[in-house]
């Protein structure tokens, strides 16, 4: 059983008075209470309940979670409480009770965001259910540490939610991080140009959609003073600075009361100030989601060098999510391309187009064309994003070095080029002369050769091969023919990660940027306005 709010009743209690016999006295509760409090832990605890992902449990251990739910995808760990000792007797359950709430911080999450619902799995969130009716049964027990609410904007489909652990809130917080990185939000986003281009701040913002709602409600605070009560709540309250959303309303309910009232009152302006910034610097946002999405490439690679293919597709899918219509860092003002902004960018550019390759040719080895053509129009958007950098080449390679700090990417020239041959009609000669002059660029690498050699021979029958003909030929080509090829992109070690951080603002800059805003910012639609810096 996962969730403890239900367990199965004893026969006996619905036996009539006469015919119950008195239960033997448990031998368990001879022990003593130090001992019976350590098996409690390894039964109880989150620390000892771990269980591997649903997708490579036993049938058996899998409970009632189906196959076929969006959770079986995720490679992350679960949980699996042995609440069965809470139902041997009163004594026991007393005692179990007590051990399950006191060692474990129980949070009930849900949403409106439809994007969210369908991105958690990918992104492997550790939970312990996200069963709808088992979610509502603990929050009416009322047992949950908190809960945290979010309402995005314009949604009005069914409220989801999941109950996880407190401790695991740090991957919740990426997910919403990564999902929420949006341009369209009531804030304002800001780059330092480069002294070439002005040596000026700019403060760019598009607000078109209304904020972002999170409501966070702390429930279930057990302690014996004010003092106590209020050092709980802020250590609960901790880990969501990195729930950040550019100018989302963000509520804290049930205030602290009593002496430390005022205290609880500064930490959730703490709160609010990180999590919901009305100014976000482009770079400190762009060097965070370098990390995720780097994070999220390993874990898909790891899937695919597994041969989990349809795993290491759906993770490689996550990274690509509003690519390109609403991604934060293809939706960015032409100005980036000058600014303190653009290696973060630019990195996080080519960790894009990385996955959409690895996804494209996942997708050539199923036969599915049309995603195919969707990653064949995604790359050239992406590489086209990167070619608008001219400087892209002294961020990326180390100005002492003869050689580039980072190899030629040899999986981007030849997926593009083996995908142009099923989704564009041109004829096989084209594409023997564009293999040919990849191989000459990449001499060694045995994919390109394979399918050079492809094409040449299906170009000695001189006959054109019609395009809704070409998907046929695909087991002719590397990408059936060899294990996927996937790209780790590596941040080179010159480039230096900026220190002074406050969520999403830099420290370093934040003074002599806000001396020259002022109260000159105004929200709007597609606005990049410029400040220069102030004199000395």
């Amino acid at each position: 059983m996962e969730l403890p709010v239900r367990t199965r009743k004893d026969s006996a209690v619905s036996a009539k008075k006469g015919q119950q016999q008195k239960a033997p006295r448990t031998t368990f509760l001879i022990l003593p209470s130090e001992l019976r409090d350590q098996i409690y832990g390894y039964l109880l605890s989150h620390e000892y309940t771990k269980m591997p992902p649903y997708h490579i449990r036993p049938a058996a251990a899998r409970g009632r979670q189906s196959e076929a739910n969006k959770r079986d995808m995720s490679a992350a760990h679960t949980y699996r409480f042995h609440v069965n000792i809470l139902g041997v007797n009163k004594q026991l359950r007393k005692e179990a009770t007590e051990e399950l709430y006191g060692r474990n911080d129980f949070v009930v999450v849900s949403w409106r965001w439809e994007e969210l619902g369908e991105t958690l799995h990918a992104f492997d969130l550790p939970i312990v259910t996200d069963n709808q009716a088992a979610v509502a049964r603990f929050v009416k027990s009322e047992n949950h540490s908190f809960r945290l609410h979010l309402d995005y904007p314009g949604v009005h489909e069914p409220v989801e939610s999941l109950l996880m652990l407190h401790s695991d809130l740090k991957v919740f917080c990426r997910v919403v991080r990564y999902l929420g990185a949006l341009l369209c939000w009531p804030a304002h986003f800001v780059i330092k140009q480069s002294k070439s281009a002005g040596d000026c701040f700019g403060a760019y913002s598009n607000h078109i959609v209304p904020a972002l709602r999170t409501m966070i409600q702390i429930n279930r605070v057990i302690a014996a003073s004010e003092a106590e009560a209020f050092n709980k709540k802020a250590k609960l309250l901790a880990p969501l600075v990195d729930l950040r959303i550019a100018g989302q309303k963000l509520k804290v309910l049930r205030s602290q009361d009593g002496d430390t009232q005022i205290q609880h009152a500064n930490v959730v302006d703490d709160l609010t100030n990180l999590a919901a910034p009305s100014l976000a610097w482009v770079k400190i946002v762009a060097w965070d989601l370098l990390d995720i999405s780097l994070a999220l490439m390993a874990a898909a690679n790891k899937l695919c060098r597994d041969g989990d293919y349809g795993r290491a597709y759906m993770h490689y899918e996550s990274i690509l999510i509003d690519v390109p219509r609403r991604h934060f860092l293809c939706t960015l003002p032409h100005a980036v391309v000058e600014s303190d902004a653009a290696p973060p960018v630019v990195m996080g550019l080519y960790v894009l187009l990385d996955a959409v390759i690895a996804s494209g040719f996942l997708s050539l080895r199923h036969g599915d064309i049309k995603e195919v053509a969707h990653a064949h129009n995604v790359e050239r958007h992406i590489f086209d994003l990167i070619t608008c950098f001219p400087n892209r080449e002294e961020i990326l390679f180390a100005p002492e070095l003869e050689q580039p700090s980072i190899v030629d990417r040899t999986p981007s020239w030849h997926f593009s080029a083996l995908a142009s041959f099923f989704v564009e009609p041109l004829p096989v000669s084209h594409y023997v002369d564009v293999f040919e002059d990849l191989h000459q660029h990449f001499p060694n690498d045995l994919r390109i050769a394979h399918d050079l050699k492809a094409f040449v021979r299906l170009s000695e029958g001189n006959q054109t091969i019609a395009l809704n003909d070409r998907p046929q030929l695909l087991a002719k080509f590397s990408a059936r023919a060899f294990p996927p090829q996937a790209s780790t992109f590596q941040i080179p070690e010159h480039i230096a990660r900026p220190t002074r951080l406050s969520g999403w603002h830099d420290q370093e800059q934040y003074e002599d940027a806000a001396s020259c805003f002022k109260n000159k910012l105004k929200l709007g639609v597609q606005s990049y306005v410029t400040f220069p810096k102030q004199k000395d």
